[in-house]
Parts: structure tokens; sequence; C-alpha cells
């Protein structure tokens, strides 16, 4: 279930019996799941209402929307000619209602705060490409970094986007996993276009070792070059780790099914042996507030983490040099 729907679904009950959804964690074991989000005009037109004029691309948004028990939504389904969308919409206002007026315990202030973060976990997804996560990394984590034009732009627009949150500060975990996320990504696009060529479709990593001629550093440029690959690539690990650490703090504050079937993002670092997939976490004490140092620090530190490629300043002139 997508965040943002899952918010909106109002005390996470069946829309018809409101009978709760999801039941305790019993022992070692997690809560389970007892409903579904289901599709009011069906995501495929061959579906149960999916004749209905509303776009395809629409079908997912929240108003097509509605939490159901096991029971009812095979219900609404098999009885379709019963259940039709004027009148599944109905149920769900009606739903939303009573939650908002006669729920014991219902928060509003909460619901609102939480509606908030929704919004902002669902445009990061967007921006930050995170359904093709392993794809678009994959260009950063190449023998030659490179990335997707249209990625990249996405990123750097996300950068002031993150800037201009206005918090709703009930989840302060979640609100610092986003800055040190966002305190990755100025640190990796910073270094990545230092080297950098542009073509039509993508951005690409200068040979800068080799030059228009006879070289005379050619071995100093060499080591440069592939210091300032290794660190491309241990930063494209650290985004990775911070936006998995994101996921980690929504399931711990929102919702404990966030992401759940898609699992943990990965990367996939190729070299002249081929691709092998990571799954860089931030792990035991690197999960604090703020887990990424600064890149001065990450320098060294990066050699702590559970993947890493380089180590240390550029080859004998230090960081201030790569500029």
């Amino acid at each position: 279930m997508k965040l943002q729907n899952e918010v909106y679904t109002l005390a996470n009950r069946c829309a018809i019996c409101r009978i709760e959804l999801t039941t305790e964690k019993a022992g070692a074991d997690d809560e389970s799941l007892v409903g579904d989000e289901c599709h009011i005009v069906a995501r495929q037109e061959g579906g149960p209402r999916g004749e209905e004029s509303l776009p395809v691309d629409r079908r997912d948004d929240y108003n097509n929307l509605i939490l159901l028990c096991k029971n009812h939504h095979k219900q609404v389904d098999d009885q379709r000619n019963d259940y039709t969308v004027k009148k599944l919409q109905y149920l769900k206002k009606q739903h939303e209602s009573w939650v908002r007026e006669k729920l014991e315990g219902y928060d509003k202030a909460k619901q609102q705060d939480e509606e908030i973060y929704a919004a902002y976990v669902v445009e990061w997804e967007k921006k930050a490409s995170l359904d093709a996560w392993v794809e678009w990394t994959s260009g950063l984590l190449a023998p030659v970094p490179s990335i997707n034009r249209e990625v990249c732009d996405h990123l750097v627009e996300m950068q002031r986007w993150l800037l201009s949150r206005v918090w709703p500060q009930r989840y302060v975990s979640i609100e610092n996993a986003f800055r040190n996320f966002g305190n990755v990504l100025a640190d990796l696009l910073d270094t990545f276009f230092r080297h950098v060529e542009k073509y039509d479709l993508e951005y690409m990593t200068i040979k800068f070792y080799t030059g228009d001629g006879w070289n005379p550093f050619y071995f100093r440029d060499l080591d440069r070059y592939e210091h300032h690959v290794d660190l491309l690539h241990d930063l494209t690990f650290e985004l990775t780790r911070a936006a998995n650490y994101i996921c980690d703090r929504v399931r711990e504050e929102i919702s404990p099914t966030y992401r759940i079937d898609a699992g943990r993002l990965l990367v996939s670092r190729g070299d002249i042996l081929g691709y092998m997939d990571y799954c860089p976490q931030y792990r035991g004490p690197e999960r604090v507030d703020y887990p990424y140092p600064g890149l001065s620090r990450f320098l060294t530190d990066r050699t702590t983490r559970d993947w890493f490629v380089g180590a240390g300043d550029a080859p004998e002139f230090g960081f201030s040099t790569e500029e």
C-alpha cells in the first residue's frame, strides 16, 4: 500500500464493517495485515468497474482507493452490480466522517501531521526515482561514472525542495533522516560535477588523466582519477544508506508496512569482473540523527561502513586539489 493512501485511509479499518485491519504483534512476530487496499475503479479495464472513464494513470490515486477487510473485498468485486462506483465512493465518505467525528481516540492534529509527512515522502520517492534506484545508481557505480540527465535534474531540484520543507516537528527522526539524505546528496552532486562532460542523455565523468597529448603527470592524474571514481562510488553507497534510513524511520513512526513489498534499496556496482549487488545500510552505532559526518570526515570514516571502495584524501595533493 502506498504511504499516502495508507495514511489517508484513516484508522486502518474496513470502510464497510469497520473492523481493525492490523493485528497486534505476537511475541517475536510482526503485526499481521488482514485487509486490502482496493480499487473502486479497477486498475485495468477488465477488472471490477474497470469500464469507467477514469484515466488509467489516476487509478492508484487516493480518491480511487478504499480500505476493506478481505471478506468485503471479495464481496464488492463479486457483486459489482450492487457495489457500484457511486456506492463505494459513498461508503468511503461515510467511513471517513465516522472516523473523524465518532471514533474514540481519533487525533485530528496527528492525522494532519501524518498527511504532511506522507505527502513529502511520496514526493521524495518521485524526485529520487526510488522505484528505479538500482537502474540509475548503477551508472554512478560504473567504472566510468555517469548519470541520466533527467534523473540528475530531478536530484538537483530536490536539493532546494528539501531545504524548503516546512516540517510538522512531530517525528523528528524522520525529519533528521531527510536532512541527512540532503547532506549526502549535496556532496555527491558537488563531487560528481567536478569532472563531467554533458551528452544528450547523460552526464559522464571525464577521464582527466589522459589529456590532449603527452601528459608528464599521467600516473599522478590517474591516481587522482581513480580516487575520484572510488569516492563517487562510496558516496553512492552512502546515499543508498541514507535513503534506506528514511524508509526505516517512516516504518518506525508512521507505517510499519511502508515499502515492505519492495524491500530495501539495493545498488549494483560494476568492475572488470561484472556487476555485484549490495544493500548498504547504517548499522549499530551509525543509526544516529545524522549518520553522514560531512565529506571531509567521510573521506576516512567510509572505511568503517558496511561497504566501501576507497579511503583517504586524493593522492599526494589532499582533498582541496580536486576542484
